[in-house]
């Protein structure tokens, strides 16, 4: 995991937060090749800005949040890629299962034409 801050001051809380964000993305895939953070104070709108960028071995994905305290932006920024990841590994079981039941069809169908062979 790697943390980057711009003109933010990243105390422990805050970093334990963050590995705290971190762990909880593990639950939804323990595939994670690298995790990036990168954290932005914004002086002319008054917000933190988190950018969160998650790297699979099929797929990259990239949240970023804005809040006035940090530590909403790195909770909202957190549940986002969680539920981006849920439905990620939704569409992989979808694909999994259209698959299996193509292969049954046509293992079906490559036995009934061995039948109409053998006669």
């Amino acid at each position: 995991m790697q943390i980057t801050s711009h003109n933010v001051d990243i105390s422990p809380q805050v970093k334990s937060l963050i590995e705290e964000g971190y762990m909880s993305v593990h639950q939804f895939n323990l595939y994670i090749l690298l995790l990036k953070c990168d954290v932005k104070w914004h002086k002319n709108l008054g917000t933190y800005q988190v950018a969160l960028k998650i790297y699979l071995q099929d797929q990259t994905f990239y949240v970023v949040h804005s809040d006035p305290k940090l530590e909403t932006a790195i909770d909202n920024a957190f549940c986002s890629l969680q539920m981006k990841l849920a439905k990620h590994e939704d569409m992989l079981g979808i694909k999994r299962l259209f698959r299996n039941k193509l292969e049954q069809v046509m293992c079906w169908l490559n036995l009934g034409h061995k039948k109409n062979v053998s006669f």
